[in-house]
């Protein structure tokens, strides 16, 4: 045989074998277990009214106020206008997840700070002063007249004793359909 048939039937067995070794999910051992993502889209929407694009600048604090893990201060509020939705919506929410080098503490649920310095300070969401998780939907807000204002507040959150430097966190937000 030539070394050119033995590369290809070599390269052609590898191509292949990975197939062969994928998970049976009716053959499971003790370790393993079978993870079902459902959802569904709807044809129901809204238009987002003014301004997509929010920049929501927390006050300059001293870090001083941050001493401890689980601290939280200088919220400030931020609002996603809706406007012109289908007739048959009653309620609206927000979902929100982490972008643009900004993570998700999976502890917390908060945004990570992704700048240098402002170490031990995330950025928390809150809808009336209680917790929105990113990778989450918040509570519903009803339309009326086919529109909504829905208002959020960020605001800093402390994982420990925070030291001085800047604070970035970026989150996308994505009107949800009950």
């Amino acid at each position: 045989m030539s070394k050119v048939k033995v590369l290809f039937c070599t390269a052609l067995l590898f191509s292949i074998s990975p197939m062969s070794y994928s998970a049976d999910p009716s053959n499971l051992s003790e370790q393993q277990g079978l993870i079902t993502f459902t959802g569904a889209l709807t044809s129901e929407t809204c238009e987002i009214d003014g301004i997509k694009n929010i920049k929501v600048e927390l006050p300059k604090l001293s870090v001083d106020a941050f001493k401890v893990a689980g601290t939280e201060a200088g919220s400030r509020d931020f609002t996603i206008s809706v406007k012109n939705c289908s007739a048959t919506l009653k309620n609206i929410a927000a979902h929100f997840e982490a972008v643009g080098g900004s993570e998700k503490d999976t502890v917390t649920g908060n945004l990570k700070n992704t700048l240098q310095g402002g170490a031990n300070i995330q950025v928390r969401l809150y809808k009336d002063q209680k917790q929105v998780k990113v990778g989450e939907t918040s509570e519903l807000f009803p339309l009326v007249g086919n529109a909504a204002k829905m208002t959020f507040a960020g605001g800093y959150y402390s994982t420990g004793a925070a030291t001085p430097g800047a604070v970035e966190a970026k989150a996308i937000y994505t009107i949800a359909y009950p």
